[in-house]
């Protein structure tokens, strides 16, 4: 990729601590890794060891299946929520739907009383 820099040569960069004063680039990478490591894999996922024939341990299969487990228990989890917010909003247009023909018709009421 021509024209951009490698991530280890930005200012800040945890190679070259020690070599720079900024404060500001040591909290942005500190943040970068408590944020990447917030978003890493289950603890009792590990990472997979690649092997000299190519194959993967059963050991491997299962870590693969137990973090798409636990992502897909993340995805179901924000889908619940989104329909319970959606849920939410809806009976909250249905009522307020309810009150504006309750005033319409109260409105018309008054209108033909009048006549």
């Amino acid at each position: 990729m021509e024209g951009y820099l490698p991530w280890s040569a930005l200012p800040g960069h945890p190679d070259k601590m020690g070599k720079s004063d900024d404060k500001q680039s040591k909290l942005f990478f500190d943040q970068c890794r408590q944020t990447r490591s917030a978003d890493s894999e289950p603890e009792d996922a590990r990472p997979l060891q690649v092997r000299t024939d190519g194959l993967m341990q059963d050991s491997d299969v299962s870590s693969i299946f137990l973090g798409l487990q636990h992502s897909f228990t993340a995805i179901d989890t924000k889908i619940d929520l989104l329909t319970d917010r959606f849920d939410h909003l809806k009976d909250k247009v249905d009522k307020h739907n309810e009150q504006i023909t309750q005033q319409v018709t109260h409105e018309k009421l008054l209108q033909i009383e009048q006549c």
